[in-house]
C-alpha cells in the first residue's frame, strides 16, 4: 500500500513541477517586455542626464608580482 501511495505521491510532484514551468513559460512568452541593459536615467526637471556603465574598469586588476621558485623536481627543497 505504501509503494502505490510513493508513487502517487511523486506523480502528483511531478505534474505540479511540470506545470509551473508551464505557467512560467506561457508568462515569458505572452509578456510584451524585453529585458534590457540597465542604463541610468536622472531627470532633475528642466534637463535629463544619462550615463551608461564604463566599458572597462577604472583602475587595472591589481598584480602582485610572483615570489615562489620554480619547482626543480622531487627532491627540491626550494633554496
Amino acid at each position: 500500500m505504501s509503494y502505490t501511495c510513493t508513487r502517487v505521491k511523486v506523480a502528483a510532484a511531478a505534474i505540479g513541477a511540470g506545470v509551473l514551468m508551464a505557467i512560467g513559460a506561457l508568462t515569458v512568452a505572452l509578456s510584451d517586455t524585453e529585458a534590457h541593459a540597465f542604463t541610468a536615467h536622472l531627470n532633475t526637471g528642466g534637463s535629463t542626464t544619462q550615463s551608461t556603465p564604463p566599458s572597462a574598469p577604472p583602475t587595472p586588476n591589481a598584480t602582485p608580482p610572483v615570489k615562489a621558485k620554480k619547482w626543480q623536481g622531487n627532491g627540491w627543497q626550494g633554496q
